[in-house]
């Protein structure tokens, strides 16, 4: 799989050009090779300083697993923010190109995201208005339970607390502002300032489920407070 991602990384043509002068080096034949030669061929063939993959893929341990959030306008910009954690301490990050496939149901396109830095934030023009996101289509990456989610436009990069789906007739969910992170208190409260639930929340993903099968139809206060923010925004239950 880790060479797999080498192809990924260094492009077809590159790679295998590379496989073949390594496996055609009149240095290492008939004596003993090692990973460094593959990756000196590999980055004479494409042109690449490979150290950083090497560091992370062969040296340190573990894998990468991404949230990606994102959200299109009436003009068919994406905004999308690409975060990631790592399953072992060796590797802070995994610096790679990620793919993702925006599609509706006859259009697709396929994006490659150079992914440096954690919760990075990408603008993409799409030519037509995307019903849905594939992290990693062809399955380049080695990676884990990655998560997609299609987030609405006032909630994406806001400080803010932005209720969705409102008005809501099932659950919703409370995405607040990007900065928001550990533990928060929730609190709901009718037209008449009564407390109908409250409950301590820990927030690693700036996002709340929100249950709403027990509320009456009409309009709550919805309040967030802990972390550093204090956040109020209205819940209209159908």
């Amino acid at each position: 799989m880790v060479l797999h991602m080498l192809r990924w990384v260094c492009g077809d043509s590159a790679f295998f050009a590379g496989c073949r002068n390594y496996l055609n080096d009149p240095d290492l034949a008939y004596g003993s090779a090692y990973t460094a030669d593959l990756q000196a061929h590999l980055e004479a063939a494409s042109g690449k300083d490979l150290d950083g993959f090497m560091d992370d893929w062969y040296t340190g341990e573990g894998f990468p697993t991404y949230t990606v959030e994102w959200t299109q306008d009436a003009n068919g910009l994406v905004m999308l923010q690409l975060d990631q954690s790592t399953s072992h301490a060796s590797v802070d990050f995994f610096e790679l190109p990620v793919p993702i496939r925006f599609k509706n149901g006859s259009q697709d396109q396929l994006v490659v995201l150079d992914h440096t830095s954690n919760g990075q934030l990408f603008s993409i023009q799409l030519p037509f208005q995307a019903d849905s996101a594939l992290f990693d289509p062809d399955t380049w990456l080695i990676s884990g339970q990655n998560l997609v989610l299609r987030v609405p436009v006032l909630a994406f990069g806001q400080d803010r607390a932005v209720l969705y789906p409102n008005p809501a007739d099932g659950d919703a969910i409370l995405y607040l502002g990007n900065s928001v992170q550990g533990p928060v208190r929730l609190r709901i409260m009718d037209q008449s300032g009564r407390l109908v639930r409250e409950q301590d929340v820990v927030v690693a993903d700036r996002r709340i489920p929100l249950r709403t099968a027990e509320l009456s139809g009409g309009a709550y206060t919805v309040e967030v407070t802990g972390a550093g923010v204090a956040l109020r925004t209205v819940l209209i239950k159908q």
